[in-house]
């Protein structure tokens, strides 16, 4: 299943180039990767970078990873 979005050229593209969206809860592109792992920190955790555990970026990293397998499957 691809929940992604792509805008042709010329479709609200910059200098012809297509923009790709993905949705945050089931993305895997790097970027969306990564700022779902943030908003599981900040917002089921309530962490930030600078106040994070180790245990709270493993629970932060098993939700991401969760939500991916549970949209998979």
């Amino acid at each position: 299943m691809n929940n992604a979005v792509s805008t042709p050229a010329g479709q609200g593209a910059v200098n012809g180039a297509s923009i790709r969206v993905e949705d945050d809860r089931t993305g895997i592109s790097t970027e969306t990767l990564r700022r779902a792992f943030s908003d599981h920190l900040f917002f089921l955790l309530g962490k930030t970078n600078n106040s994070a555990t180790a245990a709270d970026y493993y629970t932060s990293l098993a939700y991401t990873v969760r939500d991916r397998s549970c949209a998979a499957g």
